[in-house]
């Protein structure tokens, strides 16, 4: 469960909210202006107006945590309901603000409206795989790492029941770290509710 009572708490559980620049330098993510709340229910995380979209790299709240090396598998249950263009909220595989592959129930008007979003980002340019699209604000994503090297971006939308796959790509990260990552309003900031946060190991190189 991801019911951390308090930041502390939070901090204690092994999460912050450094973010890291190319060139290597810390990014303090943490927001005072749209404060995240905390509670038995989950973690409730405001979506600001920031990215980590190609040059943009100013989000907000990001929350992060070092991968074991043998990770196989990460998973957030979340909710959340995007209602203006570029809003989403996600798990990102996160290396730097330039290297990172982000999986996230979005919304963007000028990519289908409603979906499930896969952004692969190297060396600050980012591709937009093609998105799945649905309305669920309740729902599961998931990354798989292959012991082959790909990363395969899952979503489910029934508690896990049956999955559907979004999309895959092949590629290594030098330090990954685990992000969630609530960010890109144009308007308003709905909050994403993060439920459960999970990393699996084993199973891969």
């Amino acid at each position: 469960m991801f019911d951390y009572p308090n930041r502390a708490a939070l901090l204690d559980g092994g999460w912050d909210f450094a973010g890291r620049t190319a060139s290597g330098a810390a990014r303090d993510t943490e927001s005072s202006s749209r404060p995240v709340g905390y509670g038995g229910a989950g973690v409730s995380i405001p979506a600001g107006p920031g990215d980590l979209w190609e040059g943009a790299n100013d989000t907000t709240n990001t929350m992060f945590r070092d991968l074991p090396a043998t990770w196989s598998r990460t998973e957030v249950s979340l909710s959340f309901a995007p209602g203006s263009n570029f809003q989403h909220a996600g798990i990102v595989v996160y290396d730097d603000d330039d290297d990172y592959l982000e999986l996230s129930r979005a919304f963007n008007s000028f990519a289908g409206g409603q979906g499930i979003a896969m952004i692969d980002e190297r060396a600050g340019r980012a591709t937009d795989l093609p998105r799945l699209a649905t309305t669920a604000t309740e729902l599961r994503l998931r990354l798989d790492r292959t012991p082959g090297g790909a990363l395969i971006g899952s979503v489910s939308t029934d508690a896990g029941a049956t999955w559907r796959t979004v999309g895959s790509v092949t590629r290594t990260f030098d330090a990954p770290r685990l992000a969630i990552n609530v960010a890109g309003s144009t308007s308003g900031a709905p909050a994403a509710t993060i439920r459960s946060v999970t990393i699996t190991t084993g199973g891969a190189d």
